[in-house]
């Protein structure tokens, strides 16, 4: 894998409500490439669900979508369903936004606050190195949403979605670095309470 360094990510600039003497002091605790210690305080924060992000409960859920967010596939559709008029409305209002970004909408009619909608790289193993960074950025943009919401309780869905190709164990492997990179930071420690990864299938 090809991942970008920490140093090149930009995570010292966390919006609020982290202040800014504590987003000034992560750059004191890079890891660069070093290997993940087992930390039990972040592993009892997160959690795996088999089923679909919508039925479970939470302050916000992350899904995947395209760039003018009118994706109703798998797990989509039935959220927009359950969302409700208002809440596509709002959804088409936020589009477009580029891959590798997100943003963020209320529930509408959802158990949850907030819906972040997140848009993922079209797989291609010709620009490898592009497909990673596009997938890390995604997961980082709607992580970032979510903490400067104060969400607590965050799902998050499988955004690299079959249809785009994004081979599913290098797809997870991105998305878990990235949410322990969030989590093991000493100024997010109270941000995120539970980090839920819900996966519609077991291949997932």
């Amino acid at each position: 894998m090809s991942l970008p360094l920490w140093e090149e990510c930009g995570w010292v600039s966390i919006p609020s409500p982290v202040a800014a003497e504590e987003a000034s002091s992560l750059s004191d605790e890079v890891l660069g490439n070093k290997a993940f210690t087992i930390d039990e305080s972040i592993n009892r924060k997160v959690h795996l669900y088999l089923g679909s992000g919508y039925k479970v409960s939470g302050d916000a859920i992350v899904v995947g979508q395209n760039e003018q967010l009118t994706d109703r596939s798998e797990d989509i559709g039935p959220i927009f369903a359950l969302g409700g008029p208002s809440f596509e409305e709002e959804v088409q209002l936020a589009a477009p936004i580029q891959t590798g970004d997100s943003c963020i909408t209320s529930g509408g009619n959802l158990p949850f606050e907030y819906v972040i909608h997140s848009v993922s790289p079209r797989y291609d193993d010709r620009y490898l190195t592009a497909s990673e960074h596009a997938l890390y950025a995604a997961y980082k943009s709607a992580i970032l949403l979510a903490i400067e919401k104060g969400v607590q309780d965050l799902v998050l869905t499988c955004i690299y979605s079959k249809r785009k190709h994004y081979p599913r164990d290098e797809a997870a492997h991105i998305a878990l670095r990235v949410v322990r990179k969030f989590l093991q930071h000493t100024a997010l420690t109270d941000k995120l309470r539970r980090v839920m990864f819900c996966v519609p299938t077991q291949e997932d």
